[in-house]
């Protein structure tokens, strides 16, 4: 299932923060979507997803076009989304919060193919209330949230921000692994460059609220176009 972005603007009140951003997800691609802190990243997803009104431009689904649709049913299309801040429900047990999806449908906990198996540390603590979880382990539980319904479309906004090298590892994996049992199409947004470009076949640089460039990371020196405009 694809994904495509065109001449996206969008912003708070009369700032425009992303202006005439264009990008394409083909269907079972890693496509990462890189730059600094305060460059338009979120601001973007969040338009994608329905989440913030486009004021310009539109979004695409598998070739359906969602612009201006709730999330909700942006997400019952397959689509799949890890979000930056730790968007649970606090006071419900994470075992609870895994049960709990817009999207219908879900793995249940027992089946020996649900992405919390993954992470120890979330099912043992499966009884305890997802906010009294660590930062960390917030995130943890937010990836494995988005999974569990097995979309089609997976947007995960900065998993590794906080996480140690080893859960980052663990993240790619599951990740790397879910892309092999079905053709799972994944927009990354990162700042953390050596675990995008492990990742993505495809990478996007936003300064500014603009599209820089675009570049496939098979280039050798994507990761140096890359490293120069962080510096900017």
């Amino acid at each position: 299932m694809s994904l495509q972005v065109q001449n996206l603007s969008a912003g708070y009140g009369s700032a425009v923060v992303v202006r005439d951003v264009s990008l394409t997800v083909r269907s079972g691609e890693c496509h990462a979507l890189l730059g600094r802190n305060g460059m338009g990243k979120t601001t973007l997803v969040k338009a994608v997803l329905g989440l913030l009104p486009a004021r310009t431009g539109t979004v695409s689904v598998a070739g359906t076009d969602v612009t201006g649709r709730p999330p909700y049913r942006i997400v019952r299309r397959g689509v799949g989304y890890a979000p930056q801040e730790a968007a649970l429900f606090g006071d419900l047990t994470v075992a609870e919060n895994l049960r709990v999806h817009p999207g219908g449908r879900r793995i249940g906990l027992t089946d020996s193919e649900h992405p919390v198996h993954w992470f120890p540390v979330l099912e043992q603590r499966l009884t305890q209330r997802a906010g009294t979880l660590s930062g960390g382990e917030q995130k943890m539980l937010n990836l494995v949230r988005a999974l569990s319904c097995r979309p089609q479309v997976l947007v995960l906004d900065e998993i590794s921000e906080g996480l140690q090298p080893s859960a980052v590892d663990r993240v790619r994996e599951l990740i790397e692994l879910e892309r092999t049992r079905r053709p799972l199409t994944v927009l990354l947004v990162e700042q953390n460059l050596d675990f995008a470009l492990s990742l993505a076949g495809t990478v996007t640089v936003l300064s500014a609220g603009t599209a820089r460039f675009t570049a496939g990371t098979a280039d050798p020196a994507t990761r140096t176009r890359v490293l120069e405009s962080f510096a900017l």
